[in-house]
């Protein structure tokens, strides 16, 4: 709606914090599980949730502007 609104916010109103909760969750999610990852799940079925984790971080990587 920012971009297609007649009457545009100046950019102390448009721009929030917002979207950094959105990153720092994706990428916190993605730390927490392979901190505790080794506790629940046996060596040899880690690959899978390692490489969801990769996907998240990345994915939170790529969500910051810019």
């Amino acid at each position: 709606m920012l971009t297609i609104e007649v009457r545009k916010p100046s950019l102390t109103e448009g721009i929030n914090g917002g979207w950094f909760i959105i990153v720092v969750a994706t990428q916190s999610v993605s730390i927490l599980t392979v901190s505790i990852l080794p506790s629940f799940v046996s060596i040899h079925s880690q690959g899978a949730l390692m490489f969801t984790t990769l996907i998240l971080w990345l994915s939170g990587t790529r969500l910051y502007p810019g």
